[in-house]
This record gives structure tokens, sequence and C-alpha cells, in this order.
């Protein structure tokens, strides 16, 4: 939620960083973590038996692929889907990039459509970088404890998972390495700027 809140969010309330993000949005945003009362209020006004939930995990995807999960729920062949299986197409930004695009976003002084374009270009010559996260393992182990009674009412309730797992990846590991994202600086916006000339330029 936060990647994806620095892709879009232009001159954002929270300050930088993941933790002020998390504490904006727990404190007094609209963003929700707890999706229970949700649930509970569809399932109210629709039934029980005419919604669907479905865990937002990759190994639980049909063809561990989104677009083909939901392909399948609405009982379309995925075979038939327009893009190709597996193809990511709304990818995270790159851990090591994030404050670079944040504080892109946050100029007053760029317009719109140069934003979007900026911040397309980084990501697609970041797209292979490889998987970090924003937050500690401590940090996440936390976030996942304190939604841990909601997740298993879900998940019996909804899913009927008498266990009451929704999630299925192993937890984070306290004793895990694990580096903070960095800052952006000149030195690392002359790098992806090269990067972009070689990658874009004529």
């Amino acid at each position: 939620m936060y990647n994806q809140a620095v892709k879009t969010a232009l001159n954002p309330p929270w300050e930088k960083g993941a933790q002020s993000y998390l504490d904006y949005q727990l404190n007094r945003g609209k963003q929700k973590f707890d999706y229970l009362d949700s649930v509970r209020e569809w399932a109210e006004h629709f039934g029980e038996d005419s919604i669907v939930v479905r865990p937002f995990e990759k190994p639980q995807f049909y063809n561990k692929d989104l677009i083909s999960d939901f392909l399948k729920i609405l009982g379309v062949d995925p075979e038939g889907r327009p893009h190709g299986e597996g193809q990511n197409l709304n990818a995270s930004l790159s851990v090591r990039v994030l404050d670079f695009v944040d504080s892109v976003n946050r100029q007053k002084g760029i317009s719109i459509p140069h934003k979007a374009a900026a911040v397309h270009a980084v990501a697609e010559i970041t797209k292979n970088d490889k998987k970090r996260f924003a937050l500690s393992p401590e940090q996440r182990l936390a976030l996942i404890q304190r939604f841990e009674p909601s997740y298993a009412e879900i998940a019996k309730r909804f899913l009927g998972r008498e266990d009451g797992q929704l999630f299925y990846e192993p937890l984070p590991d306290v004793g895990e390495e694990w580096r903070e994202p960095e800052k952006a600086t000149l030195a690392q916006a002359m790098g992806l700027f090269a990067s972009l000339a070689k990658k874009y330029g004529p």
C-alpha cells in the first residue's frame, strides 16, 4: 500500500517514509488495513453467499496471477485474457527508488503528466531489482499481529478455514538481514538519469 501511495500520491499529507505513512493512515487516514468491518457490511447488504473473499497473496491466486484469478472467479477462461499470463501490469517500485519518487511527487513545479512519466520510467529501469521491504521485519510482524484476530475471523467465516489462517506465506523473521531504504541523493539522481538516457536516448 505504501509503495502504491508513493507512486500515485501527489503532495501527500504524511511525511516521507513507510512508518510515517502507516502512522498517518492508522490514526487519521482513509486507508483501511482491517477489512473485517467492510466484509461484514457487504455480507449484511448482499448476503454471504453473494460475495467472494480472496486473500491478496500471490501463491493463492489462480496460476499465481491476480488477473487470471479475477477472471476465474467471474467464470471467464483466463487463457483468453488480453495480457500475457504473468505479466505484471502494476509492478511495485523498487525500494531503492521510493524516496526519489516520493521527492519527485512532492515537487510543486513539475506537472502531473511529467511526474507520471518520470515515475513510469524509473519503475521500468529498476523493475529487475531484488525484492526488498520498506519496513523492517519487526515492523511488518507487529502490523500482522495487530490485525491477526480480524484475519482469523475472515478466514473462518468467509473462507471456511477452521484453522483461521488467511495468509500462507511465512511470517517475517526478525532475525533476517534488513537494510533501510536509500535516501534520495544527487548521486542517485544522476545515476538514474544516466540509466534513463541510455535506455531511452538516441
